[in-house]
């Protein structure tokens, strides 16, 4: 599927700390042996994880499943360590070798129990992610570990409440940052 189309088929995900950037680096690798970059700043996940963990609270279906399959009232808080390394030989990368830099991010619920990012440059390249609530979990379980590697001071807390809430407040966001 296209990186700025209708979502790409995931295979891996991979978010790591980039020292020399001070950037966390998403790296998504498809099925179609494709690699799409994109730099996430400390501002761009402090502003997003609220409504991360709005939408896996909400439209993803509020209580998660433990390892041991039973209901949690938080999302499962796996650090990262993840048994299978991010595989990178013969991948070919569509939006080209530049990571994105992301400023933009539309959330989007095409369908129950799903999730669509859509992280964009502005007026540029745009990525599009379609997550499961499993999927999320790890998404944001990935974006937690890097930024405490980075040291950046942030409180991502699966308790953190959006900054702003439309008065729709059961809908999901739209637009962000």
């Amino acid at each position: 599927m296209s990186p700025s189309g209708a979502g790409l088929s995931i295979h891996q995900l991979q978010v790591a700390f980039d020292a020399i950037q001070d950037r966390l680096v998403l790296r998504v690798s498809t099925t179609a042996n494709e690699e799409i970059r994109a730099h996430l700043t400390r501002r761009f996940v402090r502003e997003i994880w609220p409504h991360l963990v709005r939408v896996l609270g909400g439209h993803l279906g509020g209580a998660a499943t433990n390892r041991e399959g039973s209901a949690s009232e938080q999302p499962a808080k796996n650090e990262g360590t993840f048994s299978e390394p991010f595989k990178d030989d013969q991948l070919t990368r569509p939006l080209g070798s530049k990571p994105l830099l992301v400023a933009e991010c539309q959330i989007e619920a095409p369908g129950a129990g799903r999730c669509r990012l859509i992280l964009r440059e502005p007026r540029e390249r745009s990525l599009v992610l379609e997550l499961d609530k499993s999927l999320m979990e790890i998404f944001c379980s990935m974006l937690r570990a890097a930024a405490n590697v980075a040291d950046w001071g942030l409180a991502l807390e699966y308790d953190a409440r959006p900054v702003s809430t439309p008065p729709e407040s059961d809908e999901t966001p739209k637009i962000l940052h």
